[in-house]
């Protein structure tokens, strides 16, 4: 018994179109997160901090669970899909204020979360993210645009994408 593939169309073949949302407040399956970057121009080349904040019913969420030995998931992908990252998410812990980025299982921890990367290359980036709250696993998406850095000389040198 071998592997099929076939091919399903599921919509209109044409080009591709993207809407542009910079929305940084959203919510997904009952939970209200806001992401708020760190600078708030984010420059490639340059670190930058993705901080979530989750809360549901109003109130934030302070018993998140690791998903898959972290706080959370997280994959970056440029809008011209030339560009995937995939990092994961830390957190503080207030006692002690030591950073947490793996767990064995049983901690809980928020209502935020960072994630630190560095965007390679000026352009428009989709944030895919995936958390976990009483064994549910919560898919987060987020756009941001990330605007042409100081220190980034050497990576836009090299030819990237459509330019």
């Amino acid at each position: 018994a071998g592997a099929k593939q076939f091919t399903l169309d599921v919509g209109m073949r044409g080009a591709p179109s993207l809407v542009k949302d910079l929305s940084g407040a959203k919510t997904f399956a009952d939970y209200d997160v806001l992401l708020v970057p760190m600078p708030s121009e984010l420059r490639s080349g340059e670190p930058a901090t993705l901080l979530y904040r989750i809360a549901q019913n109003g109130m934030p969420v302070e018993d998140l669970e690791p998903y898959l030995g972290a706080p959370m998931h997280a994959a970056i992908v440029s809008a011209d899909l030339s560009t995937f990252v995939h990092t994961h998410g830390e957190v503080h812990d207030p006692a002690t204020g030591t950073t947490l980025h793996e767990f064995s299982g049983r901690e809980r921890f928020g209502p935020t979360i960072e994630v630190h990367t560095v965007f390679p290359y000026p352009g428009l980036y989709q944030l895919f993210g995936e958390i976990a709250h009483h064994g549910k696993v919560i898919v987060t998406s987020f756009m941001v645009e990330v605007g042409k850095g100081e220190s980034a000389a050497a990576m836009d040198a090299v030819p990237h994408g459509d330019e």
